[in-house]
């Protein structure tokens, strides 16, 4: 995944760094903007909303001023990526600004979340 991750950081020709590591745990640099999560889902995930909890909150602790954008499973909608969707998906402690869809197959869809922290807990 770090791989990938650095291979389209390449391809889009932005500064950013990936790091693997604990996302529960994970010590932020202080100058983060934003980050950007893709958490694991299904089979080899059992705990997924737990852990997707215990990260935002990791992140929230360290820096509320930082962006972030998440990207989850959801049913395949025929979602299009051009497109912006409504959710009800709810991040605890973000807002949510935007989202969209990302079709993957006929059974699966994901959805990125853009969202910033929100002011009331």
């Amino acid at each position: 995944m770090v791989d990938g991750s650095q291979q389209n950081i390449d391809w889009a020709k932005v500064d950013a760094e990936v790091r693997r590591g604990d996302a529960t745990r994970f010590e932020l640099p202080k100058d983060m903007a934003a980050v950007v999560v893709d958490p694991p889902y299904g089979r080899n995930s059992p705990s997924d909303e737990k852990l997707i909890v215990d990260t935002l909150a990791n992140i929230r602790s360290q820096n509320s001023e930082c962006k972030l954008v998440v990207i989850l499973p959801v049913e395949a909608g025929g979602d299009d990526l051009d497109e912006e969707i409504t959710t009800n998906i709810k991040l605890p402690g973000y807002e949510i600004k935007t989202a969209f869809g990302i079709p993957v197959h006929k059974s699966l869809g994901r959805v990125m979340i853009i969202a910033e922290a929100s002011t009331q807990d």
